[in-house]
């Protein structure tokens, strides 16, 4: 790689690009612009409804993003991009402004999977995990978002918690719907889901609002993980379904940094180290839940603390339901 000074262009090479965004930079180019420059990414609206990322680290790889080389410690505002500048595509490379990024050497992501289990999850040892998950949790520095959800839960006690008036907080303004949530997803009641999920889309501090991320965790738990524990089947077509109902009220309820994290998360995708978590949670060992964990909060002020309370939410509610063998009760 070579960097270019003196006002000349700034050239980078692609080390991976997820499948979603191979495929859309496949298609005919309806008009691409840079819609956002941060210091951790750069989005790329190509088209009406497409926003391709650009990142610097590797766990925060998804469908849509496109993994820069050796430039880990850098800020993206340094790399050359600008806010608005329109992007030109030539099959090879990606030029907007002063920077070039060369993709035609970049790995393409597939979509992951969950390890062949030979078996279902055991509800002990995801229950054991989802400990470790929570210890991981309260250990984000960040207050401003759902972390204290699991705290009041776990240190007050669900009756006072849920019967005594709490401190406004996002947490707080959140709980009633995120449990009404839950029980329009153990009931099968869509309308419900939909309902209460709508009510929160775009709640909380960040790019991507706190309310979102941990909605996207929930989804997206619920969809990779779902057909490991029902075999497929009504529960995972529930889950679908649900999913792209959240994601219709995205449309017009927040931005469109979580419209994109939320259609991925309904079709059971993310950031690799989202899926990474979901995986150790599932089957791996409590260290494995542990590291991954971690990975997972390094990402965004916000962000990945509350989207590993929405993956908590769904891993403990597909274990509950195994528990129950209620599963494929679900219509």
């Amino acid at each position: 790689m070579r960097e270019s000074v003196g006002g000349k262009r700034v050239s980078l090479a692609a080390e991976s690009i997820g499948h979603k965004a191979f495929k859309s930079l496949g298609k005919a180019d309806d008009g691409s612009e840079i819609h956002g420059v941060f210091d951790h990414a750069v989005y790329i609206r190509k088209g009406k409804n497409e926003l391709l990322k650009l990142i610097l680290n590797k766990d925060f790889a998804s469908p849509y993003s496109i993994l820069i080389k050796n430039h880990e410690s850098a800020s993206m505002k340094s790399l050359g991009f600008e806010t608005g500048e329109r992007v030109l595509f030539d099959g090879k490379t990606l030029a907007s402004g002063a920077a070039v990024l060369d993709i035609s050497g970049a790995r393409v992501l597939e979509k992951p999977g969950l390890p062949k289990l030979g078996r279902r999850p055991n509800p002990d040892d995801i229950a054991f995990n989802l400990r470790i998950l929570r210890d991981i949790i309260y250990t984000s520095p960040g207050r401003d978002g759902l972390v204290p959800l699991l705290e009041s839960v776990d240190l007050r006690g669900p009756m006072k918690v849920f019967l005594e008036p709490q401190a406004e907080s996002v947490a707080e303004r959140a709980r009633p719907y995120i449990e009404q949530l839950m029980w329009g997803l153990f009931s099968g009641d869509l309308a419900a889901v939909s309902e209460k999920a709508g009510a929160i889309l775009g709640l909380g501090p960040g790019l991507t609002p706190s309310c979102d991320d941990f909605l996207a965790g929930l989804f997206m738990s619920l969809c990779f993980a779902g057909k490991a524990f029902s075999g497929g089947g009504s529960a995972v077509r529930f889950f679908r379904k649900a999913g792209d109902a959240v994601y219709d009220q995205s449309k017009t309820k927040t931005t469109i940094y979580s419209r994109g994290m939320i259609g991925d998360a309904r079709r059971g995708e993310g950031p690799i180290a989202a899926a990474g978590l979901i995986v150790s949670l599932v089957a791996g060992t409590p260290e494995d839940t542990a590291a991954s964990a971690k990975k997972l909060l390094a990402m965004g002020a916000t962000t990945g603390a509350d989207m590993a309370v929405g993956i908590y939410y769904g891993v403990r509610f597909l274990g509950s339901m195994l528990e129950t063998e209620a599963l494929n009760e679900i219509a």
